[in-house]
């Protein structure tokens, strides 16, 4: 696992967007095979971190990371900006709110880590 050290012997607080991987998450199983097989996944992932974690659902309208899936991004002037003409007025207004950028993602924690 990306970062498995950091979740070691910690509890944990996950937000999850899509009800059925919540449901899945916090039950341990799912009808649906795939489904149960990432479920039982990280169940033994998190038991092998020993982890603690807590499942809370974020509700997709009050999750701005999810305005820019269904959405295509354009190529302008050298960034990256989603596609206008696919934004509904209000995502809109929330993307120009948040002042949104986005470009090359950076951690001053991972590099102060020389990861």
């Amino acid at each position: 696992m990306t970062f498995g050290d950091i979740f070691r012997d910690r509890e944990l607080l996950v937000w999850v967007a899509n009800v059925p991987a919540l449901s899945a998450a916090v039950h341990g199983y799912s009808h649906a095979p795939a489904m149960a097989s990432l479920s039982h996944a990280l169940h033994l992932l998190l038991v092998g971190l020993s982890a603690h974690p807590r499942f809370l659902h974020l509700p997709g309208k009050a999750n701005p990371a999810y305005i820019p899936s269904p959405v295509p991004f354009l190529c302008r002037d050298g960034s990256h900006v989603l596609d206008p003409d696919r934004l509904s007025p209000a995502d809109a207004r929330v993307v120009a709110a948040l002042r949104a950028c986005y470009g090359q993602w950076s951690s001053p924690l991972l590099r102060s880590w020389g990861t």
